[in-house]
């Protein structure tokens, strides 16, 4: 709904009144609507004191009474939770948002769980027999002109859709293309989690040899082809992108399988630091990586699961000696300060880069059209921005859209099907262009590695609304330009700067388009190591 209250007058003004609801309290308090007054001026002078009702997601009387020390004081309750209680976690009411957040503590569950309701790759079909295993890869090795990389992932990168895929496949792509060998593993049976100790017999491997998925793997087969084969020829790279799936024991022997001249494991989220890749606490809040074991653990559903996937981390890196790469020097400084994993070197190497051209381009007349990109997860920040679409559906100053795979059935919501493939790499910064977006809220909750949608924003010209703390998020637009971005520390700034006109006035600024230009992940270090021998 839109809101009627008057135009607050201070910075704290307007940030309380972007958790207050004109039309709700008229409504509600028909007394105030039919005296004329304005619904914002009577809460803040008289309508707190009566326990009137902020707004459905504020709760007046709850507030006081669950916080003695603000009655004590005789502050207004919504002064009070803008200034000081939301940073200090205090609940505004005893449902609406916070019952939703609670939903998500309540909801999660560890990853073993999970692991119990996952199944085997859908066409595993059987086997690959030794002799037609070990033709595929001696063809490809004598096809080789130059070296060949082993890398391992968690699934399928030709028909599964992510950052890490992305990556995986950029790679692929460009040592195939320079005459390496590309052999690409992942689990038969995906876990969200490691997988425990199988016996090379019976662990299932999906091979892709080249860019071709040729079919299911013994581990021990393929062991013993690549320890043939590297008995007396030139040996291979390897490269874990995501060790999810895999035992630490099938790592360590490929590796070893490898005669390998060269170990390189990325951190593409924080799975070598918790076996929650995004580090959520109960899925909800950035937990920072405690020490494992520690208290702060202990109230988390993976806390149980954390000593024992930290130990078996340190058990693979302790081994292989990697050298480590990061999207993102953010992703790399807060995994060097939170880990103690042994490694020789580290290498940022970011997936992609903008890259701009042609002339700045202004915004269309018309409502502002803002976005949320990607599925609607509550790691995502769907939560909030749905809040937004929900308290301002009816506000002709903005048109609301999501755009990604998926549906979230949401009233005042315009949803374009938007799937990024290796086929069609730039659907996304195309659809943007395509639906003239203004405005990108990206409110990510967990901390961002590097944030493909927010260059993806960017390349299409769209201004970005971001969360400071959101890891990478904030980095990659400052590092493109600050001017193309707006970064907020909690949701009462995120509502506030919806009430005013300046995010109007901000993305009223002409910006020019451009291109993603994407790297190729390990192969840009192999090929220039090789190129300098």
């Amino acid at each position: 709904m839109t809101s009627t209250a008057s135009p607050p007058t201070s910075s704290v003004d307007q940030f309380v009144a972007a958790l207050f609801d004109a039309d709700f309290y008229y409504t509600t308090y028909p007394d105030v609507r039919d005296a004329g007054v304005d619904a914002f001026d009577h809460y803040m002078s008289t309508g707190w004191r009566e326990r009137r009702n902020a707004s459905p997601t504020f709760n007046t009387g709850y507030y006081l009474d669950t916080h003695p020390d603000v009655a004590a004081v005789g502050i207004n309750p919504l002064t009070h939770y803008v200034m000081a209680g939301v940073f200090e976690g205090r609940a505004a009411a005893p449902s609406s948002r916070q019952s939703s957040g609670k939903s998500i503590v309540l909801g999660a569950v560890s990853v073993r769980e999970q692991a119990v309701h996952w199944g085997a790759v859908p066409d595993i079909g059987r086997p690959l027999d030794m002799r037609t295993l070990a033709m595929l890869l001696n063809d490809a090795f004598a096809a080789s002109s130059r070296g060949a990389v082993l890398s391992l992932s968690h699934d399928q990168y030709l028909v599964s859709v992510g950052g890490v895929q992305n990556v995986v496949a950029a790679e692929a792509q460009a040592l195939i293309e320079r005459g390496w060998t590309y052999i690409h593993l992942c689990p038969a049976r995906p876990l969200p989690m490691l997988a425990e100790r199988q016996l090379p017999a019976d662990s299932r491997l999906v091979l892709t040899l080249n860019g071709r998925r040729e079919g299911v793997v013994r581990e021990s087969d393929l062991l013993h082809v690549l320890q043939s084969h590297n008995a007396s020829s030139p040996r291979t790279h390897f490269v874990v992108h995501h060790a999810m799936g895999f035992s630490p024991s099938t790592i360590l022997a490929l590796a070893q399988a490898c005669n390998r001249s060269s170990v390189h494991v990325w951190v593409h989220d924080f799975f070598s630091l918790c076996a929650n890749t995004f580090l959520l606490r109960n899925n909800k809040s950035f937990c920072g990586a405690p020490g494992a074991g520690s208290n702060a653990c202990m109230v988390c559903n993976n806390g149980e699961l954390r000593p024992s996937h930290v130990a078996a981390m340190h058990e693979v890196f302790d081994a292989l000696r990697p050298t480590v790469l990061a999207p993102s020097a953010t992703a790399l400084d807060f995994w060097r300060s939170h880990s103690e994993l042994s490694y020789v070197a580290t290498h940022i190497l970011p997936p992609a880069r903008v890259v701009f051209e042609g002339e700045p381009v202004a915004r269309a007349a018309g409502p502002l059209r803002v976005a949320h990109l990607g599925t609607p997860a509550a790691h995502k920040g769907w939560m909030t921005y749905a809040a937004l679409v929900a308290r301002h559906e009816e506000d002709p100053r903005y048109e609301f859209f999501r755009l990604g795979a998926g549906e979230a059935h949401l009233p005042g919501l315009k949803e374009v099907l938007v799937q990024v493939t290796p086929d069609n790499p730039d659907a996304m910064v195309n659809a943007l262009c395509e639906q003239r977006i203004d405005v990108v809220i990206n409110w990510s909750t967990c901390y961002e590695t590097f944030s493909f949608i927010t260059l993806e924003a960017l390349a299409a010209g769209a201004f970005v609304v971001a969360r400071r703390d959101a890891g990478n998020t904030w980095p990659a637009i400052a590092g493109v330009d600050a001017d193309r971005g707006l970064p907020l520390q909690s949701d009462v700034e995120l509502r506030a700067l919806f009430l005013g006109d300046r995010l109007t006035e901000l993305a009223a600024q002409p910006r020019t388009q451009g291109r993603l230009h994407r790297t190729h992940g390990t192969a840009d270090l192999l090929i220039e190591e090789d190129r300098c021998e």
